[in-house]
């Protein structure tokens, strides 16, 4: 499964959004965190994409998500660290439930995803 993460600062409220879209291959998740910082009209100031690939052995669903529940959350923390050598606080990746309750979310929906196109049983 390749997962892309997009993390896009724009000028405006200081809120944290995140989004997950299945792309046309259902072997592809795109989750999108977007926040705003600051009064104004919504223009880009920074934008961060990345992509990691996360090989699914089929060990049945609950051990399917945790798995794939702790390779997400290996990831965010390794783009908190990476992004903190820039000098850039990510303001929704330190809110940990919504965190915890989203990476859950997303590991739940990609591996049904998966499921609902034939590449996945369990």
């Amino acid at each position: 499964m390749i997962i892309t993460f997009e993390i896009l600062y724009t000028v405006g409220d200081s809120e944290y959004e995140e989004e997950i879209f299945f792309t046309d291959d259902p072997n592809e998740l795109l989750v999108i965190g977007s926040s705003t910082v600051e009064e104004g009209a919504g223009d880009i100031l920074m934008s961060y994409k990345s992509y990691c690939q996360f090989n699914l052995e089929n060990e049945g669903y609950d051990a399917d998500v945790l798995s794939l529940i702790d390779f997400l959350n290996g990831y965010y923390q390794h783009t908190q660290k990476f992004l903190d050598q820039y000098g850039i606080e990510l303001l929704g990746l330190e809110k940990e439930q919504f965190l915890s309750d989203n990476i859950k979310a997303n590991a739940k929906c990609a591996i049904e995803n998966l499921q609902g196109s034939n590449m996945y049983e369990f």
